[in-house]
Parts: C-alpha cells; sequence; structure tokens
C-alpha cells in the first residue's frame, strides 16, 4: 500500500505534504490552516504521527519510533491532538507494510492520548486492553468522542482522563465521530450489510439520523467545513472514491475535484478556515476506505 496527504491550496494548486516513501494517512487540518497532522511511515517502521506545514512537505515526528500511533485530530481550538497509541502494548506492534487500507488498529491495547499541537504536554485518557480509536475532541476541549471493541456506537470520555467512557449509542454499527461546530450533535457513518450512510447522533438520545441526500453508495468520513452548512465526505456514489460535499440542507451532494486528482482515489478531506483542504490519495484503486 502507498498513500501520500496532499493540500489543496486556497489558490488553486495542490501540494503533496507527506514524505512520499511509504503509506500516510487520515490528515486533519488545523482550524487555521496553518498545519496538518497525519499518521504513517515508511513500510518498515511502525506507524508514527507527523506533522507539517499545510503548504509544503516538511514533516516532523510527533511521536517515538518504538510504538505506534494513528488517527490524530485537531481540536477546534487548534491547540491540542487526540490520538491513538499501542505505547503501553508489551510485545510485536507491527509495521505500516501490514496496514490495511482503513488505518483500523490490528491487535494489542490502543488507548487514547492528548497532546498539545508542538507534541509536547502528553496526557493519557483511556486505558485498558481496548482498542479505542478515532477519537475527536468537543469544540470546548473537555470531551472526546471515539469508536471502541468495547462495544458498538460511539463513547464519550472527559479528555482528561477523570472519568470512565459511556456509551453514547451502544446498538448501531457507527464509525469516525466528528463534532458539530457547535459541539451540539456528533456526525458518524454507520455500517449495515446494505451500505455506509453519513448521519447525525443525537447528545442526548444516542440516536443516529441519517442523511438523506447520502441517498446511494457508500460514504465515508463526514467531517465539519468551517464554513456551518457543510460536511466533506469521501463516497464511492459514483463508482469509486472520491470527495464531496455534503450540504446539510438536504440538497444534492457535490463532487470535489482537487487538480490533478481528478481520476485518483482520494479520501479523508478536512477543511480550513482559509479554504485549504487536506486529503490523502492512495496509488492504488478498488480499496475500501
Amino acid at each position: 500500500m502507498q498513500s501520500d496527504i496532499w493540500a489543496w491550496l486556497p489558490r488553486g494548486e495542490t501540494v503533496r505534504i507527506s514524505p512520499g516513501d511509504g503509506a500516510y494517512l487520515q490528515a486533519c487540518i488545523r482550524p487555521d490552516g496553518e498545519q496538518v497532522v497525519f499518521w504513517g511511515g515508511p513500510p518498515e517502521s511502525q506507524p508514527r504521527l507527523w506533522l507539517s506545514p499545510a503548504d509544503r512537505s516538511e514533516p516532523v515526528a510527533l511521536t517515538a519510533s518504538d510504538s505506534g500511533a494513528r488517527h490524530g485530530t485537531f481540536g477546534l481550538g487548534g491547540d491540542r491532538i487526540a490520538f491513538t497509541s499501542n505505547s503501553t502494548t508489551e510485545g510485536e506492534r507491527g509495521a505500516m507494510r501490514e496496514e490495511s487500507p482503513s488505518g483500523a488498529p490490528p491487535s494489542g491495547s490502543w488507548n487514547l492520548f492528548t497532546m498539545a499541537s508542538d507534541g509536547t504536554d502528553l496526557r493519557q485518557v483511556t486505558e485498558g486492553r481496548w482498542r479505542d480509536q478515532r477519537p475527536a475532541l468537543s469544540p470546548d476541549g473537555s470531551t472526546i468522542a471515539f469508536v471502541s471493541d468495547r462495544g458498538l456506537g460511539i463513547w464519550l470520555v472527559r479528555a482528561d482522563g477523570s472519568t470512565e467512557p459511556e456509551p453514547l449509542n451502544d446498538r448501531d454499527f457507527l464509525y469516525r465521530p466528528a463534532w458539530s461546530l457547535d459541539g451540539t450533535v456528533l456526525y458518524a457513518f454507520q455500517i449495515t450489510e446494505d451500505r455506509r450512510q453519513a448521519g447525525t447522533v443525537s447528545l442526548r438520545t444516542g440516536e443516529f439520523s441519517p442523511f438523506h441526500n447520502d441517498d446511494r453508495g457508500n460514504t465515508h468520513g463526514p467531517w465539519p467545513d468551517p464554513r456551518g452548512d457543510r460536511l466533506t465526505v469521501h463516497s464511492d456514489r459514483d463508482g469509486a472514491w472520491r470527495l464531496w460535499e455534503l450540504p446539510l440542507d438536504g440538497s444534492p451532494m457535490q463532487r470535489l475535484e482537487p487538480p490533478g486528482h481528478e481520476d485518483a482515489v482520494c479520501a479523508h478531506g478536512t477543511r480550513a478556515h482559509n479554504g485549504l483542504l487536506t486529503f490523502d490519495r492512495a496509488a492504488m484503486t478498488g480499496l475500501t476506505r
């Protein structure tokens, strides 16, 4: 597998911001558009978290080389990053050559952590034998939504680790939670036998409500656009995985076409306030993203 992180700059061009020597996945742009966090590495290395300027490839490692880390996301304040790591797991930890394009953690314990956006002030949030993944910080930074093999659905935990995780929804197979800009609802996608569909998760009842304009194919990765009226997603609704915008007013989804990537497998789009959009591009086709 080979994949790279790209930035679609407001002036129209696209630039690769990952090193190009392996698989780099699932970038998240800092809300001000200055930096990008992503994970991956060369085939023989363990997955690490990386931070790069958003307009050029100058990545620095945020996590150590002797343990795995993935799924880094900025909070809306841009001052902290949530991620998952197997740094507390003993024994063999695997390498990037064994990764699947979905980016789901392999066996072993994967606990949630947060750090300052420069890699300092590391704090462990969850512990134990679980595989906790896909953390998303609430807008006020107080709570992390995540998924886990603790059970189905979305889980919530205090970002300071002071409470045990609790399920918000334990009846639906949901993945990749993301908070609305005002913190009143969560976005996620539901996995069923028929398809994968984006929707909202009520913070009061835990009920999942699908978006009716996500009306065909499989849609992943709902991420709020800073304009507040749409989500960035990736979907195979037209036969191959591409970037799309999903309007929150119910109007039809609109395809995004970064220059030079019109026919590529693109996924995991996140947009900053200045309009800069990051995404990953796979060198292989036919992937389950």
